[in-house]
């Protein structure tokens, strides 16, 4: 049956008679005993047969029609997105290229098509038919920027000039590479595999954009939606077979279908398979609508099995809609922690069933705005995708120029119902920082616990894997779930790691704390407490106690912290990083870690708070176990040479940087930086950050802003 691609078959029946039918009313029907013995005598086109009336008549084709720019809008454009077919308005790649046009209201964005552009909704974007012969010609006039072109797409509409390729489903990866070496390849969703030539470190996959604003939770009654085109492939017959029996026996639930795409055809079969059954079909709706369509659901269904990313999930995502999704590689990374998945029809039902309850469609919808916010932010999806064109292609001030530049993994998910994972908290007040690099995952499993453990509750933990290559390292995070929002970097020390955490955090307290050491369980409470109580204070510490593998120690650190006599050249410090919060804005203000700093980069950032005026103390308790290894960065030759650098600078001879028999110095564990790192504020450090998580150079220019 694969091989039929007309989309009417004639079909000869035991008597002989031979009618006309839809391949897919066929698909549905032909394992069934009362069609046994018919048999494929041919293709047509649904105009007749000659001894019957086709079953189904096709929809007469839309007339040509060209969207030409408008008189009031001269000059040239900025993108053109090469399309081998004018995207439909329920479409995903429609919704992209419109998100992607809005994002930007500096820029022009028009859809060059093969195909004659029909009745759409195109926002501010702009539709032009070119076939291909015609293509020079028309970008010639049209003089983008730059070119995105949309794969799948036949090689006649490659083009010489500056291009993006963004491939649309990872059976485009499976293949071998095309000809071309474009500006950058973005990828709609992560495939297992690639085919020859392709190179994925040089892929960027950003997860899907979506207007939080827009599309947001709305109280509404309980409904089950599936949104999207009609077809074989997003809604399966298997799945069909088995809603049909399941609603009747939840007769609490109500399906709305909601789009039927350009072929619709396939409208009246789905229609007769549901009829007599709570399902209503809704014909297709503009963007402007969609967020008044998922106000009016419970819950999404995704059971398609083949998807490319899966858009109209992340809106339901960022809607607060709960969403049961079928274990797609493609959608898990999409969806991340924010679906329910089910390998099959039957789980994908028995999660529709569990979301009966109040408290889990609650609870889910809670989840899947807080994966929307943490990963699908529309700003930071355009400022990726913009930035791998900014200074190849002309286009001025373009740039990664937004916060959010993390990528979280979606970890293990929620696979069935009865799960325990942990939700995260969707409204933190205090958010744990935490750099990773090769730390053992009995020792980041401790740390982490601590946290867990905290008798103050409204946190958010960030963990930022500095590029860790030890595999117990990386299994542990890929394994982890629970409240932490994971980025991953290249390996750029211990500076850059804290400033790509803190630019993702959600709040303004900041605690600090090391991946190899663990805190008291009242620690959070007790600093929350005190920078609430005391709104003059930027920075509050606490002590350390040492453990481990040299002579146990605490500090005695006093509680008012003054810059030193000798402006800051001291080797002696009085605040202990990993045991410290801070207020976000201070950090800011001062530009955060400077990454020149090297391993100093705690020091230099008190000194700057200080010089500018800010308040730091310390409290007298305990707040962190401070672990010491032989493999920690301040027993370390690169510490120690860096210590007398420092000391050679300040024309003084290099003191011993640490003893077991006098208290530590602020702890400093991270990993040597860049010698040729610049400081850098919130803004750059999220630009550099989506550089190198997704393998592309910090494209990114302008002046520094503060979030």
């Amino acid at each position: 049956m694969n091989n039929h691609r007309t989309g009417y078959l004639r079909l000869r029946k035991p008597d002989g008679e031979v009618v006309a039918a839809d391949v897919f009313w066929w698909m549905i029907r032909q394992k069934r005993p009362e069609y046994r013995g018919w048999t494929i005598v041919g293709e047509g086109e649904g105009d007749g047969a000659p001894n019957g009336s086709p079953l189904f008549q096709p929809s007469a084709p839309s007339a040509p029609s060209v969207v030409k720019a408008p008189a009031s809008a001269p000059g040239r454009f900025t993108v053109a997105h090469l399309c081998e077919f004018a995207p439909p308005s329920v479409g995903g790649i429609a919704t992209l290229i419109g998100n992607w046009a809005a994002a930007a209201p500096d820029e022009r964005h028009v859809i060059v098509t093969a195909n004659p552009v029909g009745a759409g909704y195109w926002g501010r974007v702009e539709a032009i038919h070119a076939p291909a012969p015609e293509l020079p010609q028309v970008l010639a006039q049209l003089d983008p920027a730059v070119c995105v072109v949309h794969l799948p797409i036949p090689p006649t509409m490659q083009t010489s000039r500056p291009s993006i390729w963004y491939v649309h489903g990872q059976l485009i990866f499976a293949g071998p590479k095309p000809a071309g070496e474009p500006l950058a390849i973005i990828g709609s969703s992560k495939p297992d595999a690639f085919g020859p030539g392709w190179e994925p470190d040089k892929i960027m996959f950003p997860p899907l954009g979506v207007d939080l604003e827009k599309f947001a939770p709305r109280p509404k009654a309980l409904i089950a939606g599936i949104v999207g085109r009609l077809s074989p492939e997003k809604v399966p017959s298997e799945f069909v077979a088995a809603l049909k029996l399941w609603l009747p026996a939840h007769p609490q639930w109500r399906v709305r279908v909601v789009g039927v795409g350009k072929d619709r055809r396939l409208e009246a079969p789905y229609k007769s398979e549901f009829a007599r059954l709570p399902v209503e079909f809704v014909d297709d709706q503009p963007p402007a609508a969609m967020p008044d369509v998922y106000a009016g659901l419970d819950a999404l269904l995704l059971p398609s099995t083949l998807e490319m990313g899966g858009l109209s999930a992340c809106e339901a995502l960022a809607s607060g809609v709960p969403v049961v999704a079928r274990d797609l590689p493609t959608i898990r990374y999409s969806l991340g922690e924010g679906a329910m998945y089910g390998a099959n029809d039957a789980e994908i039902l028995r999660w529709l069933e569990a979301l009966e309850a109040p408290s889990v469609r609650a609870e889910m919808g809670r989840r899947a705005r807080h994966e929307a916010e943490s990963r699908h932010r529309l700003d930071t999806w355009a400022n990726v995708v913009r930035g791998t064109y900014g200074r190849e292609s002309r286009v001025p001030g373009s740039g990664v120029r937004g916060p959010g530049s993390g990528v979280r993994d979606p970890g293990s998910g929620v696979r069935g119902p009865g799960s325990e994972t942990q939700i995260p908290n969707p409204e933190p007040r205090v958010s744990v920082v935490i750099p990773v690099w090769n730390t053992p995952a009995a020792w980041l499993r401790q740390c982490v616990e601590s946290i867990e453990a905290q008798t103050f509750t409204d946190w958010e933990l960030i963990l930022v894997d500095d590029g860790s290559d030890n595999p117990e390292t990386v299994a542990a995070l890929d394994a982890w779930s629970g409240r932490q929002l994971l980025i991953r970097l290249k390996h750029g020390g211990i500076s850059r790691a804290l400033n790509a955490g803190i630019a993702a955090a959600r709040t303004d307290l900041i605690a600090r704390l090391d991946a190899d050491d663990y805190s008291t369980p009242d620690r959070l409470q007790k600093q929350f407490a005190y920078l609430a109580a005391h709104p003059d204070v930027a920075v509050v510490g606490g002590q350390i106690a040492t453990f481990g593998d040299a002579p146990a120690f605490t500090t005695r650190h006093p509680e008012r912290v003054e810059l030193p006599d000798d402006g800051g050249e001291s080797t002696w410090w009085q605040v202990n990083h990993p045991a410290v919060m801070f207020r976000r804005s201070a950090w800011e203000a001062v530009g955060g870690y400077d990454e020149r700093d090297g391993l100093s980069q705690d020091r230099s950032l008190w000194l700057r708070l200080l010089r500018a005026g800010y308040r730091i103390r310390n409290l007298p308790d305990v707040a962190t176990h401070y672990r010491r290894h032989a493999g920690q960065v301040t027993q370390s030759p690169e510490f120690a040479a860096e210590h007398a650098e420092n000391a050679a600078k300040r024309g003084r001879p290099a003191a011993a940087p640490e003893t077991p028999a006098a208290p530590p110095r602020a702890a400093r564990r991270g990993k040597k930086n860049d010698p040729n790192g610049s400081p850098q504020r919130t803004e750059r450090n999220a630009e550099a950050d989506a550089s190198a998580t997704f393998g592309r150079p910090n494209l990114a220019g302008g002046t520094p802003e503060s979030r």
